[in-house]
């Protein structure tokens, strides 16, 4: 029984790779936040609830899934952070399900 293992620079190499993906990503949320009009501020989160957040998650226990859909990762955790920013309260639980998750 073969089993293989990965060389460290080839981890490196993903990893650096991934983190690249992640940066472009939160450029471009970075740019969907800047405001449209002088008089009108654009929310991509408007309405959105904490139980959906949290639901989305879920989805960081799949590794193929945070490898392979960087955008929405980034998304999901800017999801969160709009919600802690806007003062939505976390229970003890919560908490530890999304550390466990992530």
């Amino acid at each position: 029984m073969l089993v293989h293992v990965k060389q460290p620079s080839t981890m490196a190499e993903e990893g650096e790779s991934l983190m690249v993906s992640i940066l472009k990503e939160v450029s471009v949320l970075k740019d969907r936040l800047k405001i449209k009009d002088e008089d009108e501020i654009y929310n991509p989160f408007e309405g959105i609830q904490k139980s959906e957040v949290l639901q989305e998650c879920k989805k960081f226990n799949d590794s193929k899934f945070v490898t392979q859909q960087p955008r929405r990762c980034c998304i999901i955790i800017t999801q969160l952070l709009f919600l802690v920013h806007h003062g939505e309260v976390f229970t003890e639980r919560e908490t530890t399900e999304v550390r466990t998750f992530a």
